[in-house]
């Protein structure tokens, strides 16, 4: 199985000539370029990691090492000015590590070493262990309102700066229009569908051969090594889910979504367990079976050229031990003809490890998953409605129901959906409800119903349902001239990923506000996969901005989308200010 600690790591249309010619004399036009400076705003951030019970190990009396999840928002921070954290009473750091580990997803780790004041063991005694580090950085920021169906965002970063994206927020500045904003680097693969993915990597006039391959890539290319936290088929399986949503996979579900991906492309394939420790995929071409790893990110070759099948590995290990093998280093474009004799797999297995269990007598098939109700990212902005994808990390939760003793995924990032609600006379029922609907391609983490009320003697019940068939009460919480009904425990306790929600708001026959209008605000937090939305570098960095109408055409009038891009870049790692809430953890943006 994958181990836990590994992260990973069309084009556009032609403009007419009036676009061009915009540009060329810097008029407002929707093709925007933003050559960046240096100046921007000076930010604090910060970054938490909880330490679990299976991240510490006793090295002596009282000592103790914490080995620390890679993460890359970790990546630029040194221990020695962090804070290690015991039931939020700082714990001072005695030492710290960087050490080599050659048969793990990311060879390079780090750690922290510790003493207990007292003589309990930090796995046992039930206390809860963090770490904290500080950052100061410069927050940049671009902003564009686009109103055609395409455009394009040109962002150029200084190539001596690293840069890392923070937040992107999205607002329907249309106040009758609903619209569908789409975003990606100029470049990469079409990610909302599975007919988009499966047209950006795959050409007519490839062979079977190079399909299969161009999958495998995709894979690799687009997903980490994690385990899901979900039971749900659809949340496993389903590749848009699974890359747009999530962004991690363990050995089983990228062997399905494998299959699944080969199969719409008319291309036989199958799942095989391989010895109970590890799970591959096979596509069928050719006249034979072909046995594509995109967990362990490899294939091998038969003598011949053809790639080989789990039966040709259990029947010439051979192959494995002096065949090429690709590996990708996380772009799946390089061969090596020769490795390391004690390593032919840098992310997890060790070279005998593979041989084991690629050449496996235990070797079953696992049924197939059938995919019955794809998946699209369908981002659709109700008139003024907004939403704000964060990617820093802090405080962010994730859908987690299975495995929820282990650490949060590596990358991840959660956002927020902001709609208006406005309540009267013409939204409510003659049984004296509202209801309102979300409608969202990414999953659903909380949600919060604010109502501002001028009369505060107005009062009404508010419940939350799936299928308008069976409702839950909310409870609701009264703040001076504000309302709030919060479903949050609701959504982070269910196992099944919830995309499509209702709210009603129940004022009760004889109590329907009729003088004035309700207002507020419905607030969906969602997780999504930050990468596929802001791959963000230095130099020049180019977005492609997509507009859909789900009614109809836009309206003349159409008053656009604003889209902000903020980015950051760090400067120095500092100290925590003595007066730090450590109890409340106060979150520094």
């Amino acid at each position: 199985m994958d181990n836990l600690y590994k992260f990973g790591k069309l084009t556009a249309r032609e403009f007419s000539l009036i676009s061009i010619i915009c540009l060329l004399f810097s008029f407002a036009c929707e093709n925007q370029i933003a050559n960046t400076n240096l100046e921007g705003e000076k930010i604090i951030r910060e970054y938490r990691q909880d330490i679990y019970f299976f991240q510490i190990e006793k090295v002596g009396s009282n000592r103790y090492v914490a080995y620390i999840i890679s993460d890359p928002q970790l990546e630029p921070y040194s221990f020695d000015k962090c804070i290690f954290l015991e039931d939020r009473n700082p714990l001072p750091i005695s030492d710290t590590l960087n050490f080599y580990y050659g048969n793990g997803f990311n060879n390079d780790y780090r750690a922290i070493v510790f003493n207990l004041n007292d003589s309990s063991d930090p796995r046992t005694n039930g206390r809860k262990y963090e770490l904290i580090c500080r950052q100061e950085c410069i927050l940049h920021r671009e902003k564009v309102v686009v109103k055609k169906d395409y455009s394009q965002l040109k962002i150029n970063i200084p190539v001596d700066k690293v840069v890392q994206p923070y937040r992107m927020i999205w607002q329907n500045l249309d106040e009758t229009t609903t619209v569908i904003p789409y975003i990606r680097t100029k470049g990469q693969p079409d990610l909302r569908s599975i007919d988009g993915m499966l047209s950006s990597i795959i050409a007519p006039e490839m062979t079977d051969e190079e399909k299969a391959v161009a999958i495998w890539k995709f894979l690799v290319d687009w997903r980490y090594p994690y385990l899901p936290f979900s039971m749900i088929d659809s949340e496993l399986f389903d590749p848009v889910r699974r890359i747009n949503v999530y962004g991690f996979a363990e050995c089983y579900t990228s062997s399905k979504v494998f299959a699944v991906l080969a199969t719409e492309a008319q291309i036989p394939a199958r799942v095989i367990g391989l010895g109970g420790y590890h799970v591959v995929a096979e596509a069928y071409y050719e006249g034979n079976w072909h046995m594509f790893d995109s967990s362990e990110e490899n294939f091998f070759r038969n003598d011949d050229g053809s790639i080989a099948s789990v039966d040709d590995l259990a029947q010439n290990t051979d192959l494995i031990d002096r065949a090429t093998i690709t590996i990708t280093g996380g772009t799946a474009s390089k061969e090596f003809d020769a490795m390391p004799p004690e390593l032919i797999d840098q992310n997890c297995f060790s070279k005998a490890d593979l041989m084991d269990i690629y050449a496996s007598s235990q070797a079953s098939f696992l049924p197939p998953w059938e995919l019955t109700d794809p998946h699209q990212i369908l981002t659709e902005l109700e008139p003024g409605s907004k939403a704000i994808f964060d990617f820093p990390k802090t405080n962010a939760i994730s859908h987690s129901y299975r495995f929820s003793e282990y650490p949060l995924p590596p990358i991840f990032a959660n956002g927020k959906l902001i709609k208006k609600i406005k309540i009267g006379s013409d939204t409510v029922n003659n049984g004296g409800e509202a209801v309102f609907g979300v409608k969202w391609s990414y999953v659903t983490l909380g949600s919060e119903l604010k109502l501002t009320l001028d009369d505060t003697n107005i009062a009404f019940k508010a419940f939350i349902s799936e299928n308008m068939q069976f409702w839950l009460d909310l409870p609701i919480d009264y703040i001076d001239n504000e309302v709030i009904a919060s479903a949050d425990n609701i959504f982070q306790l269910t196992e099944f990923a919830i995309y499509d929600y209702f709210i009603k708001v129940d004022f009760g026959e004889n109590n329907v506000p009729v003088n004035e209008d309700i207002t507020g605000t419905l607030t969906t937090t969602f997780q999504f996969a930050p990468r596929v939305l802001l791959d963000i570098e230095s130099g020049e960095n180019t977005f492609e901005i997509f507009l859909d109408f789900p009614e109809s055409a836009p309206p003349p009038e159409f008053e656009g989308v604003q889209i902000i891009v903020e980015w950051i870049y760090p400067i120095r790692q500092v100290l925590l200010p003595d007066d730090y809430d450590y109890i409340n953890l106060l979150n520094p943006y």
